[in-house]
């Protein structure tokens, strides 16, 4: 996904004050952020992305696993994972932030992102949830001075409470990431499956290969699967083809040809068979349905 994407629509409807702090990649920091859209089909982010709720629900699906992000949660969203936003209450309101890896070595020597974990929902606690209050309505008041006062001082000031909120978002997942970790062989081999399959999936489905790559058995590796996402190894490679497939159909100009090409498969009426059985159309009714 470019970010004429989800991430544009974010940016359209977060209200007027934002903060982007570049450093070797890129870094916003928003709120207010309360008319997510709904999503036709997922797109796959580009960037970082880390969410902080501060009032109200939404449904969203996560590298196809569903999840209830609400009020006191921080949701993480891994650059290349993928994300569907299937409903938003009227009263969600959230802090959003969206980085390269790159951008968090310039906060702290040595400070890396958090990767641990395949939970993207991490609950807070009372403390953490009052202190993000602070940091937003002290910025807004700071934001709200810059346009009267314009000074680099202030906008600077600004951009370091944006990163201090941050690292406090930081914080909390790295404690639940290290906790999750601690003796997790399950949590591991599934993290080498699904990023292998992301790398491979246009080019090999075959679960046997992933299994012979991680060195255990197709059985454990289904085992494993099942346990971290509910879904055998083939129905999430499936899902990942299908994604990566809706993609192309509503945001590229290649033919359907191209795309069953491009996805490496044998010949387009295959793509469209395999297509019509996970979606319920046909790729060409599907790239002419409205979103």
């Amino acid at each position: 996904m470019q970010k004429n994407g989800i991430q544009k629509e974010i940016f359209r409807n977060c209200g007027k004050e934002n903060i982007k702090i570049e450093n070797d990649g890129v870094l916003y920091g928003l709120w207010n952020v309360c008319r997510i859209p709904i999503m036709s089909s997922p797109e796959r982010l580009p960037l970082f992305f880390y969410g902080f709720c501060i009032s109200g629900e939404a449904d969203l699906e996560i590298d196809m696993k569903p999840c209830k992000f609400s009020k006191g949660d921080i949701v993480r969203i891994r650059m290349g994972q993928t994300l569907l936003v299937k409903s938003v209450r009227e009263d969600f309101n959230s802090v959003l932030f969206f980085f390269d890896r790159r951008v968090i070595s310039g906060f702290v020597s040595g400070l890396k992102v958090p990767l641990g974990n395949t939970n993207p929902i991490f609950k807070t606690s009372e403390e953490l949830y009052g202190s993000m209050l602070v940091y937003l309505n002290f910025v807004k008041s700071r934001l709200d001075l810059c346009k009267t006062e314009k000074t680099a001082y202030l906008r600077a000031a600004c951009e370091f409470l944006m990163k201090a909120m941050l690292c406090e978002v930081l914080n909390e997942v790295s404690k639940s990431c290290v906790a999750q970790e601690k003796g997790s062989r399950t949590q591991e081999i599934f993290l080498k499956f699904s990023s292998m399959v992301k790398e491979n999936f246009k080019t090999t489905r075959n679960v046997k290969y992933y299994a012979d790559q991680l060195c255990i058995t197709p059985k454990y590796l289904c085992k494993i699967v099942s346990e971290c996402v509910g879904s055998s190894p083939s129905q999430f490679i499936d899902s990942l083809v299908m994604n990566e497939a809706k993609q192309m159909l509503r945001t590229s100009n290649l033919s359907i040809q191209q795309i069953s090409e491009t996805l490496n498969f044998p010949n387009q009426s295959f793509f469209g068979r395999f297509f019509k059985t996970h979606a319920g159309i046909s790729p060409g009714a599907y790239r002419n349905e409205k979103c």
